[in-house]
């Protein structure tokens, strides 16, 4: 290589390089749109008056408009924020909004897992109060972020901190993980609910838990570690809420619930992926179904033989159920689907066999 190219190739790559540290410093999206970051007092007064103090009949935290439409406005907060024990739900909320305004708001769908409830509420007449924009930027280690929350019952305020983990998984229970974002964020009691913002004034996710004790020694105080529901699984949750029960009519609805039932006649029934079968010695045969699965629709008739690298060919019904649930329910769950994972059926239709893929719902958006 002469001179003259080794400069022509080192100069490219300080301009790749340039270029790349002014995309992640400016913001830049893939549609070409230049960004700068801001400071939280300057985004604060942009987004607080869709921001709402949320009370229901048990408890109260924060909520936020995150779409409108046909007159109502649809705000996210936290499922427990609505809870009294495991069972009990209250079906409406008083809200009240940064700047004065109130409404009353109904439950109309939620999902357990991650602990998202989806409240919907008639539009002002005046004033529409705007939606917030959910990022569909990648969380980033030490990235500055903030929420607007009611921390302890006494009003909204703004509370700041950094991505500690983007992608962590947070054992809620014995066999509950749910993936979060870690952050010193601070999530207080009252703030659970509340939007987490980056620094272009875009919802991150919601604001769900905070560790206020080592959970393996329960002596050991722990300080800065909270966490918050990723803003990619909190739009599938609203959305969903939205085209199932978008007028409320239903009450409230429990969304992406996958169940299973052994009938009399030996079928197993999966509701919520829409499918049953007969246990058989060579696998599971397809008895009715509307399952769309990648871009093919199994069809009564198929074998199904594995579902990823497991073989249900001469299994009993018990595993074949705790095998579906655990693994094929993730192609339709947000609570198990793995970032980017990649889930595969393996069917004989006829005499041909086939095996047919499809990306977790929630890959990795960048």
């Amino acid at each position: 290589m002469n001179l003259f190219s080794r400069i022509k190739t080192a100069t490219v790559a300080v301009i790749v390089a340039l270029l790349s540290f002014t995309s992640i410093a400016c913001g830049i999206k893939p549609d070409g749109v230049v960004r700068a970051p801001r400071e939280a007092e300057e985004i604060f007064p942009e987004v607080a008056p869709s921001v709402a103090v949320v009370k229901s009949d048990y408890n109260q935290g924060t909520g936020f408009v995150a779409a409108v439409k046909d007159n109502k406005m649809f705000l996210v907060t936290n499922k427990h924020v609505f809870e009294k024990g495991a069972s009990v739900l209250s079906e409406t909320a008083e809200l009240e909004f940064f700047g004065g305004r109130t409404a009353t708001g109904k439950l109309i769908g939620y999902d357990s897992y991650h602990d998202i409830a989806v409240i919907a509420a008639d539009a002002f007449n005046a004033g529409a109060l705007v939606p917030l924009t959910f990022s569909s930027d990648e969380t980033r280690y030490a990235q500055r972020a903030f929420i607007i929350g009611n921390a302890l019952g006494r009003g909204l305020g703004a509370f700041d901190g950094v991505i500690s983990v983007p992608d962590q998984k947070l054992a809620v229970t014995d066999k509950k993980t749910v993936p979060v974002v870690q952050t010193t964020v601070p999530i207080n009691s009252g703030c659970s609910g509340g939007p987490v913002f980056d620094m272009y004034g875009e919802v991150l996710g919601v604001g769900t838990y905070q560790t206020c004790k080592d959970p393996i020694d329960s002596e050991r105080p722990v300080d800065g570690v909270s966490y918050f529901v990723s803003s990619f699984i909190v739009e599938k949750i609203l959305y969903q809420a939205i085209e199932e029960n978008g007028g409320g009519s239903a009450g409230a609805k429990e969304l992406f619930k996958v169940d299973c039932t052994l009938g009399a006649d030996g079928v197993i029934n999966f509701s919520g992926l829409e499918f049953s079968g007969v246990v058989g010695a060579d696998g599971v045969r397809v008895v009715s179904s509307l399952l769309v699965f990648g871009n093919e629709r199994l069809e009564v008739g198929d074998i199904i033989t594995h579902i990823g690298n497991v073989e249900l060919a001469g299994k009993g019904s018990s595993f074949v159920m705790s095998t579906v649930m655990n693994y094929l329910a993730r192609e339709l769950m947000p609570q198990t689907a793995e970032w980017g994972e990649i889930i595969s059926i393996r069917f004989r239709r006829g005499e041909i066999t086939r095996t047919i893929h499809r990306q977790g719902v929630y890959e990795k958006k960048y």
